[in-house]
């Protein structure tokens, strides 16, 4: 008998991955439904379910949201991507020196429900006031985006406001 093949009356089955390269023989129920395949898929799940499921995270768990920070500025840049929104967001500091912030938003999803577009986002390239949880870690210029102020009175919140969430 050769191996990886089943011996008379046992229920087995011997699968050859694309290289040809047998792998173990696998027990089979009485239903035909492979064990070892049903265990490998199960794991193989596990295993890409669990990147995916670390990979998000909180908002409270990335950034401070018991402080702000109010930031003057352009938009230089929208990142449209999933699973968040991102926006480069160029502040003026002392001394005429620029530090861009890189900037967390609401997932593309939610924002594009709320009928927002990454070119509304972006604006005209005029100066916004943008309120913002810093990065719990301490990051520099790394924050997660409350409200963008345009100088038109749009406003964009996607969060609530520190004195909203303040009681009475």
């Amino acid at each position: 008998m050769k191996p990886g093949h089943a011996g008379e009356g046992e229920n087995t089955m011997t699968m050859r991955m694309r290289t040809g390269s047998p792998l173990p023989a696998m027990k089979t129920t009485g239903k035909g439904v492979a064990v070892g395949f049903a265990v490998a898929a199960t794991a193989a799940a596990l295993l890409f379910g669990a990147g995916r499921a670390t990979a998000h995270h909180s908002v409270a768990g990335q950034f401070d949201v018991h402080h702000t920070v109010t930031l003057s500025g352009v938009v230089s840049k929208v990142h449209w991507v999933n699973p968040h929104l991102y926006i480069e967001f160029d502040v003026k500091q002392p001394a005429d020196k620029a530090a861009t912030w890189r900037l967390e938003g609401v997932p593309v999803g939610m924002a594009r429900k709320a009928g927002l577009s990454s070119s509304m986002l972006k604006g005209h390239g005029e100066t916004v006031t943008i309120v913002a949880h810093p990065a719990r870690d301490g990051t520099p210029h790394l924050g997660y985006i409350i409200k963008i102020t345009y100088p038109d009175g749009k406003v964009f919140q996607f969060a609530a406001d520190a004195a909203e969430k303040a009681p009475g």
